[in-house]
């Protein structure tokens, strides 16, 4: 298991934002942390968190280590296509049931052989950057920017009809 850490430096030195993250002792950018597939927990959450709350709400600092705590709660579709990045069963599955609900049959079974099996293969829409999975709780969601049941439907449509 990849071990996270999190380095506080003087904000003189060559970090420009004051810290860095390392996976298994490695310094990453939280996106290439991403890319790895590690999938972040809720105690790697909190310790931004707890960082966090050793300065002053309105330090660069603070901001920066917030900023970074808010994209360790999730990752989104389009990302995860564009980057590779395995899901494992459950997470496939969870995704099948955001898209699918109330789906038939048919449709239902098509779209989970997609994401099962050559989901890798998707066009790389903007939509897709609003479904997002949250590893600290191992849920999806989806944001609409206006209709729900119908931005579900394009995306449905999308997947489908891309292959």
């Amino acid at each position: 298991m990849a071990t996270l850490t999190l380095n506080v430096t003087p904000k003189s030195s060559d970090c420009a934002e004051g810290f860095h993250l390392s996976l298994d002792g490695k310094p990453m950018a939280i996106t290439e942390i991403l890319k790895t597939g590690y999938r972040f927990t809720a105690d790697d959450h909190a310790m931004m968190h707890i960082a966090a709350g050793k300065f002053d709400r309105e330090s660069w600092m603070h901001k920066a280590l917030m900023c970074h705590a808010e994209h360790m709660t999730g990752i989104n579709l389009r990302d995860i296509i564009h980057h590779e990045i395995d899901l494992t069963e459950d997470e496939r599955e969870g995704l099948v049931q955001l898209l699918c609900k109330g789906c038939r049959s048919p449709k239902w079974n098509r779209i989970r052989s997609i994401i099962y099996y050559d989901m890798l293969g998707l066009p790389g829409k903007s939509i897709l950057e609003r479904v997002k999975f949250n590893p600290i709780v191992n849920k999806w969601n989806y944001t609409a920017a206006q209709s729900y049941s119908e931005e579900i439907r394009y995306i449905r449509d999308e997947i489908v009809y891309s292959k």
